[in-house]
């Protein structure tokens, strides 16, 4: 799913008729109180965001859908996070992130108007992908961004796919008939389990490509993957670059292990 397939799909909520603003009834009591109604009622777009994580999964808030900067969307999170209808958790990687995922209550509530909540990228994280717990969280949001990223570029993002071998990509990227696995790796971690990575990824689909979380990381894993992967061909990128602005999701490539990755052209 990305931007593209989910928007429609919140511009066809369900709701009652009944009821004042036509929220669905089982919605409306934890929702804001507004005494009348507006082009963009205040309950609606709480509606739709906790709609949005529930069809979606994406676990990266400012990734839902709505304006992240404006009033009403800043209140919107607030309401549902002081109505137990998320938990929000703020994690300071390279840059800021803040990881949703529904309460009980929420996947409660939203089965009952008949919007049966899909896993969220934070619980597929914790679910599936090993590592250390002290460092998890980091890296969950580390990835819940660079997914976030890569719809904003057409792609459908899919975290921890299923693959068949050594290999254990954190993201499956999908755009026409393009299929690519990507490994987000923060900074740390021993060397030879990062060449492993690499080495794996290579095999996996014939290049490295690889998200770190700055400039200077993405270049030094490029080399491990060169170097000590012997992989003769990959992309990279990184998040603080994504966050300023990039005109493609990767960066930099190298065809070769003997040469030094170059801008991807256009960059």
């Amino acid at each position: 799913m990305n931007h593209d397939t989910l928007l429609p799909l919140l511009d066809r909520l369900p709701s009652d008729p009944h009821t004042f603003l036509g929220l669905p009834a089982a919605l409306a009591p934890h929702l804001s109180t507004v005494k009348r109604a507006t082009r963009r009622p205040q309950p609606w777009t709480e509606y739709r965001l906790l709609a949005a994580l529930a069809l979606s999964g994406w676990s990266f808030r400012y990734g839902l859908g709505a304006d992240p900067n404006s009033g009403q969307t800043k209140r919107a999170f607030h309401q549902l996070t002081s109505a137990g209808l998320w938990e929000e958790q703020r994690v300071r990687i390279t840059v800021n992130a803040v990881l949703v995922r529904l309460t009980p209550l929420a996947r409660s509530l939203l089965t009952e108007v008949g919007l049966t909540p899909v896993e969220s990228e934070w619980e597929r994280m914790e679910r599936l992908h090993r590592g250390d717990t002290s460092t998890q969280l980091a890296h969950t949001a580390a990835v819940c961004t660079f997914a976030h990223h890569a719809r904003t570029f057409g792609y459908d993002a899919q975290v921890c796919p299923d693959v068949d071998g050594p290999a254990e990509p954190d993201v499956l990227l999908v755009k026409d008939e393009e299929t690519l696995f990507v490994e987000v790796q923060r900074r740390g971690g021993e060397p030879w389990r990062r060449v492993a990575k690499w080495h794996n990824l290579a095999r996996l689909q014939g290049e490295v490509l690889l998200c770190a979380e700055t400039p200077a990381q993405a270049h030094r894993f490029a080399q491990e993957a060169r170097v000590h992967a012997g992989a003769s061909q990959g992309r990279f990128t990184d998040l603080v670059s994504l966050f300023n602005g990039t005109p493609g999701l990767f960066t930099h490539q190298w065809s070769s292990r003997y040469m030094e990755p170059e801008v991807i052209a256009g960059m």
